[in-house]
């Protein structure tokens, strides 16, 4: 592990990821039956990726107590803290880490269904409309948690497009922190939240790297993990992705 400018923001940034409510394939009771939504909750369980089907680096994000608690997806603006989940969905949620020596990731993967289109449609508004008011740029000054630690003086960027997937229709929230020091963390996040029918699926792949080393192809990893994700939804069986090369 690098010197300590990379460890107090590391541990400062996942202080706050596994202290936030965790649900693992948390599913709410309804009826999927054939009379159902085009999409159903039960359909899109399935299509989200487990931590065994990812490789042995990657477990279960869970709360302190290790107990379940209702879902909330990442801020567009900053990928750490929480947003509720907008308006009256079914939900299932999967919610990953994986630590190793030169960094940590993370993939929370939120399933959505809503009564029909129209109200998935109305929640991807309200979250695009969450996502564009976040500040292009921001200055986050030096922050000290406790007599032996502290996250560095850092600028937050975030920026907003449209995407398509498939023929799911969306947006992508992409963040990252830049820090001053050489030696220091850089944060690089992603937040897709994509639109199909009556559903919406919120998934975010962060990661936490010393220098250079955050720096992630993009479209390589729309393709290798978020595009899965749809094809198992659309009930095809694609191989399971390398998310990230934590190492």
């Amino acid at each position: 592990m690098p010197g300590q400018r990379i460890r107090i923001p590391l541990v400062a940034l996942l202080a706050g990821l596994l202290i936030a409510p965790t649900v693992t394939a948390c599913t709410s009771d309804g009826d999927d039956s054939d009379g159902g939504p085009e999409l159903t909750v039960t359909q899109l369980d399935r299509a989200l990726w487990r931590a065994d089907e990812l490789g042995e680096a990657w477990t279960d994000r869970v709360t302190d107590d290790g107990t379940p608690a209702p879902p909330v997806l990442t801020d567009w603006c900053d990928g750490v803290q929480q947003r509720d989940v907008p308006g009256d969905a079914k939900v299932s949620q999967v919610r990953l880490l994986a630590k190793g020596t030169t960094g940590t990731d993370w993939l929370d993967q939120t399933a959505l269904v809503y009564p029909d289109a129209e109200a998935a449609e109305a929640a991807l508004a309200q979250m695009r409309e969450q996502a564009t008011a976040c500040p292009a740029s921001t200055a986050v000054p030096r922050q000290t948690l406790g007599p032996d630690s502290s996250i560095d003086a850092h600028t937050r960027t975030v920026a907003v497009s449209d995407v398509t997937v498939r023929d799911w229709h969306g947006f992508v929230s992409a963040i990252a922190s830049e820090y001053t020091q050489a030696d220091a963390a850089r944060g690089d996040n992603r937040v897709f939240a994509l639109n199909r029918g009556n559903a919406v699926l919120v998934i975010l792949l962060g990661t936490l790297r010393a220098g250079s080393e955050t720096r992630m192809n993009w479209t390589s990893v729309t393709g290798s993990l978020v595009e899965p994700i749809l094809a198992r939804a659309d009930g095809e069986d694609p191989a399971p992705p390398s998310p990230t090369a934590t190492g």
